[in-house]
């Protein structure tokens, strides 16, 4: 037995690609030795069809055999009438007429008015019947209508005389006799009289055919065609049995039928018609040699006369305008015969004339075209008649003197009887009134076939020859012909070498008025054998049939008679054969000598490459290819042609609701005897087909030397995977058997449905090359064992028959699988905790034996038992297992790691792998909602949760535990898909980093990723990773995500980090501080859109990402106004310009001037209070963006516009308010007194300005007295408030001013308190 496991993946040509498991290895290479079958199964439907052959207008090719052992026709029996038959004869007082019934091995003798039944099997048994007194002109016989007659009525026989038409029914029963050293079959045959005759009206009928439907037609002497009908019971207006005349004009009715025939009878007389089965067609040969096709319809119930052809005589010579044999004075057509379909399709009608001419007709005008012509199948109903091609007899001078009595061509001047049936042409040739010539024509296959192996299409080529017969021919038949029927396209019944082992000997009958003469045609294999075990053949009768046939040919027909193939022998074909080919000891030994001296030699040969390189442009590339030998390509073709009837055939087919197989047991038997006889051979010439090894063969520096060994390895290799799937056909055979000894139908209805149409999907072929093929039968095997455990049958006892039968049907990891299954059977019938478990565990140990070879549907169904039985762990490891056994090379890890790239073959191998880790996360899951479920039962103790608790961590620590790293990738998605992502974070395995640092990255990952390394104490990392987030743009985050990574981001950059630097840490965390400041102040001014209720585009690009400080000043806060945002910019930069900000303080002044006269909620100075505190205590004191001097200058001016609206004084306190001390205000406002600078020039906005500068020292004094104890009170300028009150006074001095007794008040209480 070939162990499939123990095949080393160097000993075979793999893909260097694939590089597989043994398994797909072994399968690799029956599929080259398919490829190798294939091949010879197309040359042998490639061989031309009838059409092809004749594409020119006319031919005459022929094949001489060159011995006399070469025959093509062998008289194989002579049967002499019987005694009693030749006095019958000497009593004949008018005429005497004969003709064949091969259909019930009869033939048929009228002597006057008796009619002679004579069974030539037997060879003395004859029927008489004479119970009537008229002479008998002609007879025929037609298939009996159902329901009319007697059940045991197979049969009608008509007898035509001169007055009267008879019909009789004919019954044949067999029976088998022993007749010398041979078996026999006798036939018993009964007429029944039918009462059923009608008038002929003095028209005899000189043929009469039949038609598969029961139909009767008769030739009449009157030129006319008649259709002879009968019924159960007579009708109103018809009788049981009457006849129609279907060619007489609708008048001749009216004529008397005491007028002379020959008044009635048509200007051109029918006088000869034959019937086409398979076309439902009638043709009609007239007087004048011209031709009629009558349609039957479809259904065969009609009769429409299609067409007629005349001058048939002048379109042949047209056609073969230098042969005188179709000089039209002499020209006479005798005979027509259809041409089957098996023949061609469009070839219908060959017609022989009496110089042994045959001109070949279609029904079809104009589509026929010569070489190429398209096989029209469509065509059913002729269209016409058209003569396409004429083909002339052998010549005299063609034919040596000394070759044989059969083989010597006559002259042929006066053909009267001929057989022309699937390409073979037999004529009878009239020398004298004593003696006939017997001509013989059949295609030679062997030369067609060269030339197609040449790839020329030739014409058709024939061998020919005669032989004389003693006496009058009357009547030549085939017996059996089987490609009449045929109608596969690919079977081409012209190839006898391929038809050769399908089908026997044909066999001729040709009947004379002295008995019957029966010849056999001679197939190659034949002609061979008689070669071989003739004394006189010599080495040159060999070599020329090797010539004419080819070496693959020859090679292929020696093992037939070496395996001793039942095609060898006829013994058994049929009782007539007295004489028989054995296969003797001789023919066996010769056939070797000839299959392994003559075989020939394997040779490279360099064949141009259809792949050229850069490297190459122009320059043609050659690699070497082998052309094996003789011995090789016959051993390819024997096994082919073995195999065909199958090979194509689906495995099995449905037949209502149940299976069965697509060929019969007796096919397959017989198929696989020979395969046994095949085998044999090979095992007994083990250096024919031996494994290759190349330390067999000496190496030479000469490159030819190499070149042959490296040939003679190439055509042992290519041997022995021949051998290999010779093997597997023979195992299958038996494996067929076998599930038909367990009820085949039974056994595919317990399989899934899906694998049951993948079943009805798969032919023979398939289901040995295929792995899919290998998948089936596994659980073809697998459903026999359950069948069997199920009737208490050990697994042992079935996988014992399985290997006995069909050793690589059921390996020893098959056995291995089945005795897991029963453990598991086991396992869920016992009740016992320990003994369960053990049970289990067994069960996986084999599984895990077996993991490269479980089909996925299997491993789903044992996890699913695992987990029935609380056997988590053990689904979850086997898991595991047939991921990395389907995997070996880790084809799948390396697919991934290189990113999936498409069209990849490792992509299948990931898919693997992919659907088996599915099983252990179905698995998990189970474990995770058994803990779940456990929690939410009330009854449920706390030591139950406790313990689903430890089950559950224990399967998942099962799955973490693995070494697999795509495995654990997939695992991570499994956590992340199930919410398991706190559990993911306290997974401790070293590829979650790798993980969740690959590519693609989603934010989810990422997330994981910074609190992965915050668990792990690496807080560096962690910001580095929040820092990306908040800069990514691939992820839907807002502006607030944004900030919170910067800030968290921040604050684990302020964590010490091990392993980098102080210096580094420093600056990537004034890095992100700068960031997070910048994303504020985007912050701020998505905040101010959003409260301005404008440009919703702008906020929408905010919160996309992230902008430097310059885009967000360029592009948002200066072309939308944003004139606080602004100052926020500038004070996130450290940008100083006093004279831009001070235009920036006015603009932010006037929009809240406007904005609060607008709304009127508050007076427009409140709000300008509640502006500057807002914005106040955001800055001051920072001079760049709060310039005190600047806002101090703005507001005052301000308040001067809108003094009647607001309340002495709120510009002091609003600025107080927010930290501006006192002394500054006042040295900004008395800078202001000093310069004049308008508008404080005029004596009106002077006042103004000393009233605000009196409220605020007044305020000032005030607060002073109020902090009088307070250690960080603001210091009061005594000395240079009274000196500046004197300047005012002065000011004052014309003025009537309220103010000047304010200031004298406020003069005299700083003198006295200071």
């Amino acid at each position: 037995m070939f162990d499939v496991d123990q095949l080393q993946a160097s000993e075979l040509p793999l893909n260097p690609a694939i590089n597989a498991t043994s398994a797909e290895a072994y399968h690799n290479m029956l599929n080259t030795a398919a490829k190798a079958l294939d091949a010879q199964l197309i040359s042998d439907i490639k061989f031309p069809e009838l059409a092809d052959l004749l594409s020119s207008s006319s031919s005459g090719e022929y094949s001489q055999p060159q011995t006399l052992g070469w025959q093509l026709f062998q008289r194989k029996r002579i049967i002499t009438l019987p005694n009693a038959l030749f006095e019958q004869y000497d009593l004949l007082q008018c005429r005497c007429f004969m003709g064949l019934f091969p259909e019930i091995n009869r033939a048929w003798i009228t002597v006057d008015h008796r009619l002679f039944l004579w069974n030539y099997q037997d060879g003395n048994d004859f029927y008489t019947f004479e119970d009537q007194d008229q002479i008998i002109v002609s007879v025929g016989l037609a298939k009996a209508k159902p329901g009319i007659f007697v059940e045991e009525v197979q049969y009608v026989l008509v007898l035509a005389t001169p007055l009267e038409i008879i019909l009789l029914g004919l019954s044949i029963s067999q029976g088998s006799t022993q007749i010398s050293s041979h078996e026999r079959i006798s036939t018993d045959l009964t007429l029944y009289r039918t009462l059923m005759a009608i008038p002929s009206d003095n028209v005899s009928m000189t043929s009469i055919v039949s038609t598969k439907n029961a139909r009767i037609f008769m030739c009449g002497n009157d030129g006319h065609i008649y259709e002879l009908v009968y019924q159960g019971e007579e009708g109103w207006f018809t009788k049981k049995c009457r006849k129609i005349n279907h060619t007489s004009s609708p008048y001749s009715s009216l004529v008397p039928t005491f007028i002379p025939t020959f008044l009635k009878s048509p200007e051109d007389p029918i006088v000869y018609i034959t019937m086409d089965e398979t076309k439902n067609t009638l043709y009609a040969l007239t007087k004048r040699s011209n031709i009629e096709i009558i349609f039957l319809g479809q259904d065969g119930a009609q009769f429409e006369r299609v067409a007629k052809v005349t001058n048939i005589c002048q379109y042949a010579s047209q056609l073969c305008s230098t042969s005188p044999l179709l000089d039209y004075r002499s020209f006479q057509i005798v005979s027509l015969h259809p041409v089957y379909p098996s023949e061609s399709k469009l070839i219908n009608l060959v017609a022989i004339t009496s110089t042994g001419c045959r001109l070949y007709f279609t029904h079809h005008k104009r589509d026929f075209r010569g070489v190429g012509a398209v096989l029209r199948n469509d065509l059913k109903a002729p269209t016409g008649l058209e003569l396409l091609h004429v083909r002339l007899p052998p010549s005299l001078e063609t034919t040596p003197k000394t070759i044989g009595e059969f083989n010597r061509s006559l002259s042929v001047s006066n053909i009267h009887v001929t057989s022309y049936s699937s390409g073979v042409l037999l004529a009878a040739n009239s020398v004298s009134d004593e003696m006939d010539s017997l001509m013989g024509m059949a295609p030679d296959s062997g030369k067609i076939s060269q030339a197609g192996i040449q790839s020329q299409r030739g014409p058709l080529v024939e061998f020919h020859g005669s032989n004389t017969i003693e006496g009058k021919t009357w009547a030549i038949a085939e017996i059996d012909n089987p490609f009449e029927q045929i109608g596969n396209d690919d079977e081409r019944v012209l190839n006898e070498l391929a038809t050769q082992l399908a089908y026997p000997p044909r066999r001729f009958l040709v009947l004379t008025n002295s008995g019957i003469n029966m010849f056999v045609k001679q197939r190659p294999i034949d002609i061979l054998n008689q070669l071989l075990t003739s004394p006189s053949t010599q080495e040159a009768d060999i070599l020329a049939f090797i010539e004419n046939y080819g070496r693959s040919q020859v090679c292929a027909m020696c093992l037939a008679i070496i395996c001793g193939h039942p095609s060898v022998s006829v013994a058994g074909f049929d009782s007539l054969m007295s004489s028989q080919l054995n296969r003797s000891q001789s023919s066996v030994s010769s056939a070797q000598k000839v299959f392994f001296e003559y075989g020939g030699k394997p040779i490279l040969v360099d064949m141009q490459s259809s792949i050229i390189t850069s490297n190459d442009v122009g320059r043609p590339l050659f690699t070497p290819e082998p052309i094996y030998s003789g011995r090789h390509d016959g051993l390819a073709l024997y096994l082919a042609r073995l195999v065909n009837p199958i090979w194509k055939k689906p495995f099995i087919v449905k037949v209502g609701h149940d299976y069965d197989t697509a060929v019969s047991i007796s096919v397959l038997t017989s198929i696989q005897q020979n395969l046994a006889s095949l085998r044999d051979f090979l095992e007994a010439n083990p250096q024919f087909a031996s494994r290759p090894d190349s330390s067999q063969f000496i190496f030479s520096d000469l490159q030819a030397g190499r070149r042959e060994a490296e040939a003679w390895q190439m055509e042992q290799q290519s041997l022995h995977t021949m051998q290999e799937l010779l093997t597997q056909c023979f195992e299958a055979i038996s494996f067929i058997s076998l599930l038909l000894d367990y009820r085949l139908s039974d056994i595919v209805q317990g399989v899934p449905s899906s694998t049951q149409e993948q079943l009805l999907e798969l032919t023979f072929e398939n289901f040995l090359i295929s792995v899919k093929g290998r998948e089936l039968r596994r659980d073809l095997v697998a459903a026999v064992i359950d069948k069997q455990a199920n009737q208490h049958i050990s697994v042992e006892a079935v996988s014992d028959l399985l290997q006995k039968r069909c050793g690589s049907f059921c390996t020893v990891d098959d056995v291995t699988l089945f005795k897991a299954i029963e453990h598991l059977r086991h396992a869920k019938a016992t009740n016992e905790i320990e003994e369960r478990l053990s049970l289990l565990r067994e069960s996986l140990r084999l599984f895990n034996r077996v993991a490269k070879h479980l089909p996925l549907i299997k491993l789903q169904e044992i996890c699913e038992e695992f987990k029935l039985l609380r056997f988590h762990m053990g689904a979850v490891e086997l898991g595991l297992t047939c991921a990395k056994e389907q995997d070996p090379a880790g084809y799948a890890i390396s697919f991934f790691q290189d990113n999936a790239p498409s069209s990849d073959f490792r992509m299948e191998f990931y898919k693997k792998r992919i659907r088996c880790y599915e099983c252990v996360f179905s698995t998990l899951l189970a474990a995770n909602s058994l803990y779940q479920q456990t929690k939410l039962s009330a009854e449920d103790s706390e030591i139950t949760l406790q313990d689903n608790e430890i089950f559950r961590a224990q399967v998942f620590q099962k799955a973490l535990s693995s070494d697999d790293i795509l495995f654990h990738f997939q695992l991570y998605d499994w956590y992340i898909a199930q919410g398991l992502v706190q559990q993911l974070l306290e997974v401790q395995t070293p590829y979650l980093e790798d993980y969740l640092q690959r590519e693609p990255l989603t934010l989810e990952k990422l997330d994981l990723l910074w609190q992965y390394y915050v668990r792990a104490g690496h807080y560096g990392l962690a910001a580095r990773v929040q820092s990306r987030l908040a800069d990514s743009t691939e992820f839907a985050l807002t502006l607030s995500d944004r900030i919170e990574y910067l800030s968290r981001a921040v604050g684990n950059a302020k964590s010490f980090a091990p392993g980098i630097s102080r210096e580094d840490g420093i600056q990537f965390l004034h890095e992100l501080e700068e960031k997070l400041e910048v994303a504020q102040v985007q912050m701020d001014i998505y905040h101010a859109i959003q409260r301005s209720g404008a440009h919703p585009e702008a906020l929408a690009e905010l919160d996309t990402k992230l902008f430097d400080v310059t885009q967000l000043y360029n592009q948002y806060a200066f072309p939308l106004r944003l004139y606080e945002s602004m100052l926020l910019i500038f004070y996130t930069s450290n940008y100083y310009d006093q004279e831009y900000i001070a235009q920036i303080w006015a603009e932010i002044i006037r929009q809240t001037h406007e904005n609060a006269v607008t709304e009127g909620r508050i007076q427009p100075n409140q709000a300008m209070s509640q502006k500057i505190k807002e914005i106040g205590k955001r800055y001051y004191p920072s001079s760049n963006v709060f310039p005190l001097t600047k806002i101090c200058d703005l507001l005052e001016k301000y308040n001067l516009q809108y003094q009647s609206e607001a309340e002495p004084g709120w510009v002091v306190r609003t600025l107080h308010s927010i930290g501006v001390p006192y002394g500054s205000m006042l040295e900004i406002f008395h800078s202001m007194f000093e310069t004049k600078l308008p508008p404080w020039q005029t004596p009106s906005s002077m006042e103004f300005l000393l009233e605000e500068i009196h409220l605020l020292m007044n305020e000032w004094i005030d607060s002073d007295k109020q902090a009088a104890l307070s250690e960080d009170k603001e210091p009061l300028p005594a000395k240079f408030i009274d000196e500046s009150i004197s300047k005012y006074l002065v000011s004052l001095a014309t003025t009537n001013s309220t103010l000047v007794n304010k200031f004298h008040e406020l003069q005299r209480r700083i003198r006295q308190f200071y």
